[in-house]
Order: C-alpha cells, then sequence, then structure tokens
C-alpha cells in the first residue's frame, strides 16, 4: 500500500467513524422512544459498517488490478486502447486527458501488440474494434470484429472497414464511431443527459 493509498484508507475511516457519531446523535432519542434502548440505531449501523468494511477488505485482497483490467469490458462495456506507429507527447497527453489506460507509441508490429492487448483483456479479435486510416493497419483491421476508418483513408483501408466515418481523422471521427457504439448499446442517451442539465 502507497503512501497516498493509505490516506485514502484513513480518511474513509475518519469519515465512517464521524458518520456512527452522527447516526448515533441524531437518532438516539428515537431509538430510546421507539425501542427503550438509545443505542438501538447505532448497533445496527456499527454491524453494517463492520460487515461493509468486511467485505471491502476481502475485496482488496482478493481482487488484483490485473483482474479489475481483465474484467473492464465486461463491467464497463468497453475498453479503450491506442496504438501508433509514432511517438508523440501530444499523443501521451490527449490519452490521458480522455483516460485511456493502455497507450501503446512506437510500435512497428501493431499486430502483435494488438493481440497482447487481447489477452490481457481476455478479448477474443471479434470482441474489439479497430479504427485505421493507413495501409500498415490492414492486418489488425482484417481480424478485428469491429473495423472502422475516417473517411481520408486509402481506398485499400476504406473498403475493408464496417465503417467509414464521415468526419476526418483528428476532426471527430474518434468520436463519431464512439458516439455509433453507444447509440448501439443504447448508453448514448443516458450520457447526453449529463450534459442537459
Amino acid at each position: 500500500m502507497t503512501r497516498g493509498d493509505r490516506w485514502i484508507v484513513i480518511l474513509a475511516l475518519v469519515l465512517t467513524a464521524v458518520g456512527l457519531v452522527m447516526v448515533y446523535s441524531s437518532s438516539s432519542f428515537t431509538a430510546f422512544v421507539r425501542k427503550g434502548d438509545e443505542n438501538y440505531f447505532l448497533r445496527q449501523q456499527v454491524f453494517r459498517t463492520l460487515l461493509g468494511l468486511g467485505v471491502l477488505w476481502a475485496c482488496a485482497r482478493a481482487l488484483s488490478v490485473r483482474v479489475l483490467e481483465s474484467a473492464a469490458p465486461w463491467i464497463l462495456g468497453v475498453a479503450c486502447a491506442l496504438l501508433s506507429g509514432r511517438a508523440s507527447p501530444a499523443v501521451s497527453a490527449r490519452a490521458a486527458e480522455l483516460g485511456i489506460a493502455h497507450v501503446l507509441q512506437g510500435i512497428e508490429d501493431k499486430l502483435r501488440s494488438f493481440e497482447k492487448l487481447l489477452s490481457q483483456a481476455n478479448l477474443k479479435q471479434e470482441q474489439a474494434g479497430f479504427m485505421a486510416d493507413e495501409l500498415v493497419d490492414l492486418p489488425v483491421l482484417t481480424r478485428c470484429g469491429f473495423a472502422c476508418a475516417p473517411h481520408e483513408a486509402p481506398e485499400a483501408v476504406r473498403l475493408r472497414a464496417h465503417y467509414v466515418a464521415a468526419a476526418p481523422a483528428g476532426r471527430g471521427a474518434a468520436r463519431e464511431v464512439c458516439e455509433l457504439l453507444m447509440r448501439a448499446q443504447g448508453t448514448f442517451e443516458r450520457a447526453l443527459q449529463g450534459y442537459l442539465r
């Protein structure tokens, strides 16, 4: 456990203790009047708190980050990765902004990297999507389950894509594909509601 993790655990325990004090102070009179025991609700809350902490501890011991990462596609529905033949600090920064955990740059063999990512995520090729804009991407594009390309990709790439975005690369093509996937999953409208409030 890192130092930052310790502070998070300590903060959670302190907030839990404060919550228990508040439960007692706000419910002791009602508990005494209704149940004849001013600690009635406090005991119930302490039991539930200990049960919750026990489950938290068991999960923290049993589940590793690798297990959670491999379960991410099933829990979240989609896991994202970025494979690029070039290396760019701007790409790293943008991926960090978007929360993309798997960023592989300077990749010479994209197919090998693609297969490695699939293995880590415990996915089959047909369960993955890929967006390509160059001929060197064809080995991955022709093996994935959902192949996409921006409209200015070479014809050989566009012909092998299941979906060709109307927007160009770097100007909304990836967003267009994400929106298409979200609409297919039925999650787009729910996400949109967050912006309309």
